[in-house]
């Protein structure tokens, strides 16, 4: 089974406060082979501030291991929200969350999707350079 292991964030800061950004890193053999960052300049989205960019984060991350073909992916994340909204653990509440679960739910017709929780701000190198790649994104 081909496995596309993943790390997201999200992050948003009020000196750009349009802008949401994400942060994806690809994790083999337990080393960074891959890396990737969005940044989406949308002022309704930025209502839900770095909520919006783990989502963002979460759905590239899904469409990247369709594309190239992976049987499963694993997202690693630090809001539990990610997997909720996908489980209905979490109701679906603006249009965003909805939208992120209608996404989730078709491409879960097309590959395996897992989730595990993973500590926010606790050392995970993996998870903190995701972070660092959300905060990054916003420059652009």
């Amino acid at each position: 089974m081909k496995i596309f292991n993943i790390f997201v964030d999200g992050s948003w800061r009020p000196s750009t406060p349009t802008k949401i950004g994400a942060g994806i890193v690809v994790v083999e053999n337990n080393e960074i082979v891959e890396e990737f960052m969005f940044c989406r300049d949308n002022e309704e989205m930025a209502q839900l501030r770095q909520i919006c960019g783990e989502l963002i984060a979460s759905m590239e991350g899904v469409k990247i291991a369709v594309q190239r073909n992976y049987d499963k992916v694993v997202i690693n994340m630090d809001y539990e929200g990610i997997e909720k909204w996908c489980t209905g653990q979490w109701k679906t509440k603006n249009r965003y969350t909805q939208m992120y679960k209608e996404y989730m739910d078709n491409m879960s017709k097309k590959i395996q999707i897992e989730f595990v929780k993973v500590k926010a701000h606790d050392n995970n190198v993996f998870n903190d350079y995701a972070d660092y790649l959300a905060k990054k994104s916003l420059e652009s």
